[in-house]
């Protein structure tokens, strides 16, 4: 079943049916989320979260319950960023990418499935780092037949540059992003990035699980870690608590060089809806 979790309008007043705003869509395996970027600024005017389970909701379902219910997409709009935040996807490093061989990168990691577009961008890292990814044709075309100048990247793309120019990965570092029941991870050591990859919890004994796992995988001490949390995570939750007892420092992603909403919501801590707001910038 298809719903609405979160819904933040500003008091912006009237819009023209087309404007100069831009639609800003992140998509995932189980929330789509909107939101409504001021003309070239970097102020937010809505933002929308649709949750759903991938079990019994297709696309179809997705899109027409968000075209129902959707303030931000009661307008048009003249372009549209999509950010794909789904798991199929592989790291190459430049020195080995082949463009003529995206499908066999990702084919090798997941598997051989249906009908699929596979892309490719650079992250922009020196040495750099190609993020090859496929989406499902259905999606695809769902995509382009609802919405009007379509431009696209994958959420690995930008969070993968933030993690290796941190401050914080000249040492041993994690970057966590927090979802709706997904997170995305980035290990970074002495400015290198050793892994990134998304995670989906039902519990919080499963969020303390998979970074554990992660540092045992590499064998890096936890004691020694530096942990940047962002996102859709509460300050006296058990997760949380969690962390901080067991890494050697956390901290929340600083709100410098981010988007933020025109009207000011005191209902939620400045971390909270950072990894959507860092799309915007």
């Amino acid at each position: 079943m298809v719903r609405q979790i979160i819904d933040i309008q500003s008091d912006v007043a009237v819009h023209t049916p087309f404007n100069s705003d831009q639609l800003i869509v992140e998509i995932s395996e189980s929330n789509l989320t909107l939101i409504v970027r001021i003309g070239n600024s970097t102020k937010v005017d809505a933002l929308e979260v649709f949750d759903f389970d991938p079990a019994n909701d297709d696309w179809f379902d997705v899109f027409y319950f968000a075209r129902n219910s959707s303030n931000i997409l009661s307008r048009g709009y003249n372009a549209t960023k999509i950010f794909f935040n789904l798991p199929e996807v592989v790291l190459v490093p430049n020195s080995l990418f082949d463009i003529n061989h995206i499908n066999d990168y990702v084919e090798a990691i997941h598997g051989s499935t249906g009908n699929n577009i596979t892309k490719s961008e650079k992250v922009g890292t020196s040495p750099d780092i190609n993020v090859v990814y496929r989406i499902g044709k259905s999606l695809f075309d769902m995509i382009h037949s609802n919405f009007m100048m379509v431009d696209t990247e994958h959420v690995y793309t930008s969070f993968i540059k933030r993690a290796i120019n941190s401050p914080y990965s000249a040492g041993t570092f994690l970057k966590v992003q927090f979802y709706h029941h997904q997170m995305v991870v980035a290990l970074v050591q002495y400015g290198k990035l050793q892994i990134v990859q998304s995670f989906s919890f039902t519990v919080s004994d499963d969020v303390v699980y998979h970074l554990l796992n992660l540092s045992e995988q590499f064998n890096v001490s936890i004691s020694q870690t530096d942990v940047e949390l962002s996102g859709i995570i509460d300050e006296k939750a058990t997760p949380y608590m969690h962390i901080k007892k067991l890494f050697a420092k956390v901290f929340f992603e600083s709100t410098e060089h981010t988007a933020e909403f025109t009207k000011a919501n005191e209902e939620y801590p400045d971390y909270y809806f950072l990894p959507y707001l860092k799309l915007v910038v």
